[in-house]
């Protein structure tokens, strides 16, 4: 099926993983890495904090009433921490990560105080990986 394309490649997915269940996500990067070993990949993750009882019933309820998606968008997964993928396969390794709380925008104003806690500066961020 991928004959004659020759990687490395780099795949991203964004504002996607958050909405499939754990084991499709994991399956996915599995196939990735197994497919295109050698290659970068790039996904943006919510923290699985967000995905437990109280905290849950919140964010369905502001995603259902305040997104354009609808009743059934929710998010099913998440990670608790960035090198929680490199526990799926030794050749995967974590390169980088990045909150957008990093970012010096004016319009973030008082809001960049929460880049230096961890949960709140990784509600939803940016994750790179070597799928090696």
């Amino acid at each position: 099926m991928f004959s004659g394309l020759e990687g490395p490649f780099l795949f991203m997915a964004e504002g996607v993983f958050m909405y499939l269940e754990a084991d499709s996500v994991r399956s996915l990067v599995l196939q990735l890495r197994n497919t295109f070993p050698g290659s970068g990949f790039i996904c943006e993750v919510v923290h699985s904090f967000w995905l437990k009882k109280p905290q849950k019933a919140l964010l369905d309820w502001k995603m259902q009433t305040r997104g354009p998606l609808g009743r059934e968008a929710v998010f099913r997964s998440g990670l608790w921490d960035s090198r929680e993928m490199e526990a799926w396969h030794p050749g995967i390794r974590l390169l980088g990560e990045w909150s957008y709380l990093y970012s010096d925008e004016e319009k973030l104003g008082w809001l960049r105080a929460f880049r230096h806690i961890g949960w709140i500066r990784k509600t939803q961020w940016t994750v790179h990986y070597l799928l090696g």
